[in-house]
């Protein structure tokens, strides 16, 4: 299985394409800083992109790919909402997103010592999840995602 690893704040990047290499992704992740914004849908419509250049030439059938989306909270940037242009981008590319959200209602972070409220959209960040055919996940340990990783 390959694993990429695109990370967002008001712009989403590819940090690694698709690859089976876990070592490329567990480095992408220690090297990803906090950046103000959250620009889900940005990042949804990036992952589908990177899925099918990853999977160009496959046979038809079941799902090409499965994206997992680990946020911090709700969308405020980008090109587009997270709600129906999303999950029905995803839905028609038959990749389903699962969704986590990685703060509490009450989530901080501070950037340049300006301590900003992030709470997560736990309703926004399921109705994808559930709209893509994905799931939503919840995070039952603390932790680092990279302890995690297969």
């Amino acid at each position: 299985m390959q694993v990429g690893l695109i990370t967002f704040d008001r712009n989403a990047t590819e940090q690694v394409a698709p690859t089976q290499d876990r070592y490329q992704v567990r480095a992408g992740l220690a090297r990803a800083q906090l950046g103000p914004g959250t620009a889900i849908g940005e990042a949804v419509f990036l992952g589908l992109q990177a899925v099918a250049a990853a999977t160009s030439g496959a046979a038809q059938g079941p799902a090409a790919g499965r994206k997992v989306l680990l946020s911090d909270g709700g969308k405020n940037g980008g090109r587009t909402t997270l709600e129906a242009a999303t999950a029905t981008a995803a839905r028609a590319a038959r990749i389903p997103v699962s969704t986590s959200a990685f703060r509490t209602p009450d989530g901080t972070v501070t950037i340049g010592g300006q301590t900003i409220p992030v709470p997560a959209d736990y309703g926004a960040l399921r109705a994808l999840a559930n709209d893509s055919g994905g799931r939503p996940l919840r995070r039952r340990e603390p932790g680092p995602a990279t302890q995690r990783l297969p």
